[in-house]
């Protein structure tokens, strides 16, 4: 089976989300768009190149719990469509992210210190001087 799908690596610039009328329906909801701008360096020919290319999500890919300036690794497959006879139109199309520094996607909720007074006071132990003779 070919794999055809690439890693990018960077730090996420931006994420735009675009909503488009319903003209079918207009009592439904609008669509909603998600894409994300990465600002990646690629080495060409001894050169860095400085890119921020637009990375259309694809429906499973969740952009929860990531904010921009976060460094990031992207899995990306290339799609395209024939809009004329003498044009291809192709883009690039994420379909998973993750942190760049091992985190799970979810980790700003649970990275974050938790403060010592959220947890309630334990109450002493009394010990009981009873002689009443029961073990306990």
């Amino acid at each position: 089976m070919v794999e055809n799908k690439f890693t990018l690596k960077g730090v996420l610039n931006k994420i735009v989300t675009r909503n488009v009328p319903n003209k079918k329906k207009p009592d439904e909801p609008d669509y909603v768009f998600n894409s994300i701008k990465l600002e990646t360096i690629t080495n060409v020919n001894g050169r860095e190149v400085r890119t921020i290319p637009e990375l259309h999500l694809d429906r499973d890919a969740n952009i929860e719990g990531f904010h921009e300036g976060d460094p990031i690794e992207v899995d990306i497959y290339l799609i395209g469509k024939k809009v004329s006879d003498n044009w291809y139109k192709t883009e690039a199309r994420a379909c998973f992210l993750k942190h760049s520094d091992g985190q799970r996607q979810e980790s700003n909720i649970y990275t974050r210190p938790t403060p010592v007074d959220d947890f309630p006071a334990k109450e002493p132990i009394i010990e009981d001087d009873d002689d009443s003779g029961l073990p306990f």
